[in-house]
């Protein structure tokens, strides 16, 4: 269970690094 939690927190962490990352102005 505690696997299922770090990384479901993994991919919403890369997620929103992603998205950060694509909505920030050059």
């Amino acid at each position: 269970m505690r696997n299922l939690i770090i990384s479901a927190a993994l991919v919403a962490a890369s997620l929103f690094g992603m998205s950060a990352q694509a909505a920030e102005p050059i």
